[in-house]
C-alpha cells in the first residue's frame, strides 16, 4: 500500500477500513480470561486437536507475551 493511503485505512476510507471497522466491533470489547466465548472455545478445541502428541491437550489463551512465559514456567515448576 502506498505510504500516502495508509490514512485512509484508519479512517475506514480505503478498502479494508469495513473489515476493520467490522472486527473491531466485534473483538474489541473481549476480555477473554473472564467470561466465555463461543469464538475462544472453538479455538481452543482446535488448538488442541492439531497439537502433536497423544497425551490430553489443555489450552491457556493469555493477554500477553509475559503471562504466556509466566504460565509456561509455572507449569514447569
Amino acid at each position: 500500500m502506498p505510504a500516502g493511503h495508509r490514512e485512509r485505512v484508519f479512517l475506514g476510507i480505503g478498502r479494508r477500513g469495513k473489515a476493520v471497522q467490522d472486527a473491531a466491533a466485534r473483538f474489541l470489547h473481549i476480555c477473554g480470561s473472564d467470561f466465555y466465548y463461543e469464538s475462544f472455545a472453538a479455538l481452543c478445541e482446535r488448538l488442541a486437536q492439531v497439537a502433536p502428541g497423544p497425551s490430553k491437550k489443555r489450552v491457556f489463551l493469555s493477554n500477553s507475551g509475559t503471562e504466556a512465559v509466566e504460565g509456561a514456567i509455572k507449569l514447569l515448576v
